[in-house]
């Protein structure tokens, strides 16, 4: 009898350390997008812009301000973050980038390349999926990510011109 209360009561006890631990990891990881979630406001209203549409990635930030014409991106895999300021109008392509290990063929990086229209601009290379930092399993959901923001980018780049493919059915014209 009493070898089955000792077995339970550690049972028990192990149960609990690994709740605790979940817990904890939980709590920090919330800060931490807390914290990025911050430093993406602050620095999006110290350049006095309005986003219409935002998004994290992982420990990243994206957003756009369709009345400004503007992309922002931070990038808080780095210390410090990396912070991107992008005229939408200076922008000649947007193209999804997928970079594949050498040894192993699979695909290792994901970027949103964004080519401007000045060449003395160097492209810029918006990460999105990074194989020694985010987990495999996020990688297609970061890829759909990618090209979610490809569309916008692409959508709001030239301002003045805006051509939308249509489809006709026969005798609709």
């Amino acid at each position: 009898m009493n070898i089955g209360i000792i077995v339970l009561c550690a049972i028990v006890a192990i149960i609990l350390l690994i709740a605790t631990i979940h817990a904890v990891l939980r709590m920090k990881k919330r800060k931490e997008r807390e914290k990025l979630l911050r430093n993406f406001n602050k620095f999006v209203s110290k350049h006095h812009l309005l986003l219409s549409k935002k998004q994290t990635l992982n420990k990243s930030m994206i957003g756009i301000d369709r009345n400004a014409f503007k992309l922002i991106f931070m990038d808080g895999n780095k210390f410090p973050p990396e912070k991107l300021v992008v005229d939408l109008k200076e922008i000649s392509d947007c193209r999804i980038l997928k970079i594949r290990n050498k040894s192993t063929g699979y695909i290792s990086k994901i970027f949103l390349k964004c080519s401007f229209r000045n060449n003395d601009k160097p492209d810029v290379l918006l990460p999105f999926y990074n194989e020694k930092t985010d987990k495999l399993f996020r990688m297609m959901r970061l890829s759909k990510k990618a090209l979610y923001w490809q569309k916008a980018i692409e959508l709001f780049r030239e301002p003045d011109i805006r051509f939308i493919p249509a489809t006709y059915k026969k005798g609709s014209l």
